[in-house]
């Protein structure tokens, strides 16, 4: 007969009928490991399928029950008690943690069946990892204060990413995260809508994009309307960026200037060159150059130069894309006009393929 220590784990029956609830049962399992970890096997009867009869509006109306729950009263002999007075507080606060969780809670299952609602299939992107410990204790430890409705949404949306994709969001993305109010979260949201990306053979890259590489994109030409473009640029992002954002490990370079030019100071911005027209994403939303000239730098005939500008850490890649904005209409108009002086047209955004 085998070993009882080797008999394989029996499925944790809690996690299997919290995972019933969203329709996911091979794919949340983390998202519920995660949740029941925050806030307790309490949690798991009220999310059960067979009980609650859940749907998002249901989870909209327990949010809006959660956030109005009154202090449980307390005897006057607490208050006349050391030790009640201690119990009290703890009590107290304990209470407000919870508060804080559980909309927390409800954003991140909210946010996992809408992706899937949006992919069409269940489990697309998922990997199939775990979670660690450290992470998920990390991460309820920060969101527990956090009291503000909108940073709590963006809570939410971290942990559905992170139980998606375990890996994708970094423990010093959580500590980053939890230094913001919400003027810097919409902040950094709207520079969100400013941001290009694209991935090269030399590793991915986002950047606020503030001027053009002329030499790459037009020879030997550059109109002096292209300065006046990039001077719009400028002010369109704003002066006091690196001061505010900096400091946090959101942007990796201490200023903008357009004397720096060099591929160390991680500044440039490159798109692959696909049948001559360079594609990269603004704000998460596809574009296409047209109008290229052949490469003149033959050990770059697979990408393209297209400018330079400020250049986000992996942290501050992460936090702006989860708020999911649409490519900023002042910085769009711009980049239109500038890459037009140099003979180019910005197409887009386009059907992602």
């Amino acid at each position: 007969m085998p070993d009882e220590s080797e008999k394989a784990t029996p499925p944790d029956r809690s996690v299997v009928e919290i995972s019933d609830l969203l329709g996911l049962r091979e794919f949340a399992v983390e998202l519920v490991r995660a949740t029941r970890v925050g806030l307790g096997h309490g949690f798991g009867p009220w999310l059960r399928r067979r009980q609650a009869k859940a749907s998002v509006d249901i989870l909209s109306l327990s949010k809006e029950a959660v956030s109005s729950w009154d202090d449980v009263p307390v005897s006057m002999e607490a208050l006349l008690d050391l030790d009640g007075r201690v119990r009290l507080h703890v009590s107290k606060e304990l209470r407000r943690q919870q508060r804080n969780r559980e909309p927390v809670a409800i954003e991140a299952i909210e946010e996992w069946r809408g992706g899937v609602s949006e992919e069409g299939k269940e489990g697309k992107g998922a990997t199939g990892a775990r979670l660690t410990d450290e992470w998920i204790d990390r991460f309820w430890r920060l969101a527990q204060d956090v009291s503000n409705a909108d940073l709590q949404r963006l809570w939410g949306r971290v942990l559905a990413r992170e139980a998606r994709r375990p890996g994708s969001v970094a423990l010093q993305t959580l500590d980053i995260l939890s230094r913001l109010d919400r003027e810097a979260a919409e902040e950094l949201q709207r520079l969100g809508g400013c941001t290009s990306s694209a991935t090269t053979r030399r590793g991915s890259r986002s950047v606020i994009l503030q001027s053009f590489h002329a030499d790459s994109l037009a020879g030997d030409r550059r109109p002096d309307s292209v300065d006046a473009v990039e001077s719009r640029l400028e002010r369109i992002v704003g002066d006091d960026v690196w001061e505010r954002f900096g400091a946090l490990g959101l942007l990796g370079l201490s200023r903008w200037t357009r004397a720096i030019f060099v591929l160390a100071a991680g500044v440039d911005f490159s798109a692959a060159r696909e049948a001559d027209e360079p594609r990269f994403e603004l704000a998460g939303a596809p574009f296409r150059l047209r109008g290229l000239p052949p490469p003149r730098d033959p050990s770059r005939k697979d990408e393209v130069h297209l400018g330079e500008g400020l250049g986000w850490t992996r942290p501050g890649r992460e936090i702006p894309s989860l708020a999911r904005v649409a490519p900023d209409p002042d910085h769009l108009a711009s980049l239109r006009e500038g890459f037009e002086h140099l003979g180019l047209t910005l197409e887009g955004p386009l059907p992602r393929r």
